[in-house]
């Protein structure tokens, strides 16, 4: 399948607005500074594993935006995405039972942990 490099610009240009997104985040939470990533008081801000998939997913799936007929472009960007639906669902089970994911210290310590009283707070 050829795509015209015209087709190309609207998908980079979204990989490229997730890619810098999550690296924005990454390192607003590693300074400690986690408000630069809210847009505005009472908002949450991106949580850390999600940047992390935010970077993750971004240059896997913008090689095989760029190379759509290579196996190994096709494979990097199915198992990053394969990555990313499987961290997703954790996720979204923890909302309904509560139990701790194995990667939610890894990215952030105890102290840069968001609660809600933290967003309450001018």
């Amino acid at each position: 399948m050829k795509i015209n490099s015209s087709t190309r610009f609207l998908p980079m240009l979204a990989v490229l607005a997730a890619t810098v997104s999550g690296l924005w985040a990454l390192a607003a939470w590693r300074l400690s500074e986690w408000r630069l990533m809210t847009f505005g008081p009472g908002y949450i801000p991106m949580a850390p594993a999600s940047a992390f998939l935010f970077v993750l997913l971004g240059p896997a799936l913008s090689v095989w935006v760029l190379w759509p007929a290579s196996d190994a472009a096709r494979l990097a960007g199915q198992a990053a995405s394969l990555l990313a639906l499987v961290a997703g669902s954790r996720a979204a089970l923890q909302s309904w039972r509560e139990f701790t994911l194995p990667w939610d210290g890894w990215l952030v310590g105890p102290p840069n942990r968001v609660s809600a009283r933290d967003r309450e707070q001018p």
